[in-house]
């Protein structure tokens, strides 16, 4: 709302300063001007008195701003979670490792003691399935490793880590996620997805690991604070999509990873697009708890929600 006022007060200066200063001191006909410039500071009067009495601005009512659905928003909260409460990888693991958010990998386990059993593969979107997959999988050690790229097995982000991962008989089982509605849009022509996924899949299952694949969230049209939020800017509060929008989304790629999952005997996919909707609609938030900390990733809350679902989903990740 602060910023709102500050952009009309910025606009009445312009409009005061083009239509009556420069006519007052400028203009040919002053007595004609000092009237219309009286005019004017009369009606802005007339609108103060307007918001003072009822708080409404041009038909923007000035509303008390409250919380629908508590729940961080942003990056920083997530990323002060995952310090405080996970451990950095074990470097036998992953070699590579970086605290900035640059794509040049990120990777944290939930026991600081040997390599991970699980391992959530993909960009940041296999990273905020983490937290919640790591606490609700209490006796088993979860790790991930994120960088800005789809999970390729030739990609230079992925290479040496799939490497790694083939190698060590400690990890037992391989989650592969990514942001694949936007991802596949930046592949190079003649790039494919499907055939470089079951590349990536082939390698893993060749190495004894067991391969799940998750088919994402919904990509939302909107921020969450419209849902964490109600009064803001005067907007009302705002968390639902209809499922027709994630439906054109899991069109674009779902066909893909269902092909790769077919032609991979034993990898399983996991529908974790469909665990935030009903029937008819999506939600970023459930139970008076925001899910979303944008418009396509998961806060705490959220991540909580989807990693109980998924063992739900598939028991076998917990043994």
């Amino acid at each position: 709302m602060r910023w709102a006022l500050i952009a009309v007060a910025i606009a009445l200066a312009q409009w005061t300063y083009q239509y009556i200063e420069r006519p007052v001191r400028l203009g040919a006909n002053r007595m004609k001007s000092t009237a219309v410039a009286a005019v004017a500071v009369a009606a802005l009067g007339l609108v103060g008195l307007q918001v003072f009495k009822t708080g409404d601005l041009f038909f923007l009512r000035i509303s008390p701003v409250t919380v629908v659905n508590r729940g961080d928003i942003g990056q920083n909260d997530f990323q002060e979670y995952l310090d405080e409460h996970f451990s950095l990888c074990d470097v036998r693991l992953f070699r590579r490792q970086s605290g900035s958010r640059d794509g040049d990998g990120l990777c944290r386990q939930s026991s600081p003691n040997g390599v991970p059993q699980i391992v959530i593969l993909g960009d940041s979107h296999a990273e905020h399935l983490f937290p919640g997959l790591a606490e609700a999988l209490p006796g088993r050690n979860v790790g991930y490793y994120w960088a800005n790229a789809l999970p390729f097995l030739d990609d230079p982000h992925f290479s040496s880590i799939y490497r790694s991962l083939a190698k060590e008989t400690g990890v037992k089982t391989v989650v592969l996620s990514a942001f694949w509605v936007n991802r596949i849009r930046g592949l190079d022509r003649g790039v494919s997805m499907r055939a470089e996924m079951t590349r990536a899949v082939r390698f893993l299952r060749d190495a004894g690991k067991t391969v799940v694949v998750t088919d994402d969230i919904l990509w939302f049209p909107f921020r969450p604070a419209l849902c964490k939020y109600a009064g803001r800017l005067g907007a009302p509060n705002r968390c639902e999509a209809n499922i027709s929008l994630l439906e054109r989304q899991l069109g674009s790629y779902v066909g893909d990873l269902t092909a790769v999952v077919a032609a991979n005997p034993g990898t399983r996919l996991i529908d974790t697009a469909h665990m935030l909707c009903s029937d008819s609609v999506c939600s970023m938030a459930a139970s008076s708890r925001l899910l979303y900390r944008d418009e396509d990733h998961l806060n705490i809350n959220g991540s909580r929600l989807i990693g109980a679902k998924i063992i739900a989903a598939d028991p076998d990740l917990a043994n």
